[in-house]
């Protein structure tokens, strides 16, 4: 008799223990019991080890701590998501970051009948969330992968019940899968190389662009399963408020770079391209913002070269002429 979880569930944490307690009960709360928990507690400071040692104390025995040194920055997203996995014996991984929460009591339940259909398979499972802001209101925006079910409803392929699609589907959406309602097999995140560590900003893009590429099948769920609380942007010590606007994109860059060069799937490549066009747009604009014209220039031709309109054409030979005079 397989005694393994079914699903390992991955908890990284740093200096939120309040917020952390709310993220695991959501998680205890779940219908499906075959599951274990692991939390990577990244370094969190000496003032939050008694609070969060009073969280430990009250968990059972399916739950595995993990407590990594302190840095200052901490060892990052990618590494405690590792890490945690490291330490997985389930048959698929799920995600939670610790100041979020599950909502769906039935989340698990539902994905592990569905899943267990496709058993020889190396499956993801994508389902979506809703944000809110730090006073606790609802943002309207659809963010993430919750457009999907609209794309494939005006595609001929109306959805209310979670269903087999393809990348070619999946990538209809303007968005991309957040960690906290994705699902993906143990073997084929190993077989991907796991949370590309160097990226402290949008990783879990980049894990879902080579996840969707290298599955044997993906499911999408359309219901709502999680809460998001979109960080405070004067606090520091999340992941997003830590990189400024530029930082941002050159992280952008790298992980689409890597979709362009590796995909296996055409038209994951070609989402890569678009998106670098767009990302290389966007900082020609800002460094003609800043009156930087020459490397302004310089990214306005690299848009150009991925993706030409006579439109580009003409604002980027504008800002060559402009980088011939002036330029910082």
């Amino acid at each position: 008799m397989n005694t393994e979880p079914y699903f390992s569930v991955i908890i990284p944490t740093r200096n939120k223990a309040a917020e952390f307690e709310k993220a695991i009960q959501s998680v205890l709360n779940q219908s499906f019991a075959n599951i274990e928990i692991i939390v990577v507690n990244d370094g969190s400071s000496e003032t939050q080890l008694d609070d969060y040692q009073l969280i430990y104390d009250k968990l059972p025995n399916n739950c595995i701590v993990v407590s990594l040194p302190n840095r200052t920055k901490g060892h990052g997203p990618g590494f405690a998501r590792n890490t945690g996995v490291a330490r997985a014996k389930g048959l698929y991984l799920c995600f939670l970051d610790d100041d979020d929460e599950w909502t769906d009591q039935y989340y698990l339940e539902r994905a592990q009948k569905l899943l267990a259909e496709k058993s020889n398979a190396k499956m993801a499972y994508y389902a979506n969330q809703l944000a809110y802001s730090i006073a606790g209101l609802k943002l309207e925006e659809k963010l993430w992968v919750f457009d999907l079910k609209d794309k494939l409803a005006a595609n001929g392929v109306p959805l209310s019940e979670p269903l087999e699609i393809s990348v070619d589907q999946i990538l209809m959406s303007s968005g991309f899968a957040h960690m906290n309602c994705s699902v993906i097999n143990r073997s084929l995140y190993e077989e991907i190389g796991g949370y590309d560590e160097s990226l402290r900003y949008e990783g879990d893009r980049d894990l879902f662009y080579r996840t969707i590429d290298h599955a044997e099948g993906i499911i999408y769920d359309p219901q709502v399963i999680a809460k998001h609380h979109v960080p405070d942007k004067s606090k520091k010590n999340n992941t997003s408020t830590l990189v400024n606007s530029l930082e941002k994109k050159l992280y952008q860059i790298r992980l689409l770079e890597k979709g362009l060069l590796f995909s296996k799937h055409s038209v994951v490549a070609n989402h890569c391209r678009l998106g670098l066009s767009f990302l290389y747009k966007h900082i020609a604009m800002e460094l003609y913002q800043l009156g930087k014209f020459k490397r302004s220039y310089y990214y306005a031709a690299r848009a150009l070269s991925v993706k030409f309109t006579f439109k580009w054409y003409a604002w980027t030979k504008f800002v060559w002429l402009k980088s011939i005079y002036r330029d910082i």
